[in-house]
């Protein structure tokens, strides 16, 4: 466990502003949460970030970089739920079968000045799987420790990592320039009366606001689909994005009339969850060149169980 010391030379100064001056990189809502942990100690006893310092008061911070917490049972857990996301590995990318629930990385900047502050957080973000289970990928120094491209947290799937700076700037140029070949498989609510389409708008995000639209204005974005399956409220949907917009595919597949099934973001949500225990959207194949060799590769991830649910009526081939 790392640990920093600092005297104070400020009268009066809150811990967690103080703390926000001396180490440049982290946010304060960063800091907040580290002293809330108990992880930063003035003159040895434990503080709220609302403490005012004195001077010449002794800080000391405790960097939590080197462990996972929970029993032994549950790290070693950890490793083995990691191991089994694995596709493909070779030297230079980490092909992984992304479960939901698991988030890319950990929300601000914090994580980019000083990627070993995701190991922090709980759960670990993917991030800090990389951090703890694959190290040289940071001891390369590649940029954002591998990752070129996120998945939502509810989305399950196919991810590459770059595990080398030769990979990362081939895999992001390839995603930039798209080359990067996507197909992602969806459940969305209703009936989707043509066989297969293209859907083509600008998408943006209004000032003050998370959520992605159509709008003028926006970047272009490009995603086709074809119908795989029809049911009585629901179909199965083989969804290509040709652009790589935030949020694209659960935009445009609301924007035609058929949101992603548990959708609570951009459906009305008027089935809530009943049916999908989360978004029933999957990155099923991701096909790209290899960063070495400049062959075509391709990857899939196998269709979860929970895309096997029943919806009303029999389900039919379209």
């Amino acid at each position: 466990m790392k640990a920093d010391r600092l005297t104070c030379s400020q009268e009066g100064v809150r811990l967690d502003a103080y703390l926000a001056r001396q180490l440049e990189g982290y946010s304060r809502a960063f800091l907040q949460g580290l002293i809330e942990r108990g992880c930063v100690r003035v003159d040895g006893v434990v503080k709220e970030s609302s403490f005012r310092l004195k001077t010449g008061q002794n800080v000391e911070i405790k960097w939590p970089y080197e462990e996972v917490r929970g029993p032994r049972s549950e790290v070693l857990g950890l490793k083995k739920g990691f191991e089994k996301w694995i596709i493909f590995e070779d030297k230079e990318i980490l092909v992984l079968n992304k479960p939901p629930g698991l988030v890319i990385h950990p929300a601000g900047i914090s994580w980019l000045n000083h990627p070993q502050a995701a190991l922090m957080e709980a759960p670990l973000t993917l991030v800090g799987y990389l951090l703890k289970y694959r190290p040289e990928i940071l001891n390369r120094k590649v940029p954002r420790v591998g990752i070129v491209h996120r998945l939502d947290r509810e989305t399950s799937g196919v991810m590459a990592v770059a595990k080398t700076v030769l990979a990362y700037r081939s895999l992001t140029e390839q995603f930039k320039s798209r080359k990067m070949k996507k197909i992602y498989r969806a459940i969305v609510e209703g009936v989707v009366p043509n066989k297969e389409g293209v859907i083509k708008t600008a998408l943006g995000r209004r000032t003050h606001s998370r959520k992605m639209e159509v709008m003028g204005g926006g970047k272009e974005a490009v995603t086709a689909y074809r119908v795989l399956r029809k049911a009585s409220g629901a179909t199965w949907l083989e969804v290509h994005p040709m652009t790589g917009r935030t949020h694209q595919i659960r935009v445009h597949l609301t924007h035609l009339g058929h949101p992603v099934w548990g959708d609570e973001v951009y459906g009305e949500n008027k089935r809530g969850r009943s049916v999908g225990s989360r978004m029933l959207l999957h990155a099923y194949r991701l096909e790209f060149a290899h960063p070495k060799t400049g062959k075509t590769v391709h990857f899939m991830a196998p269709i979860p169980k929970d895309f096997g649910f029943k919806v009303r009526g029999r389900s039919r081939k379209s």
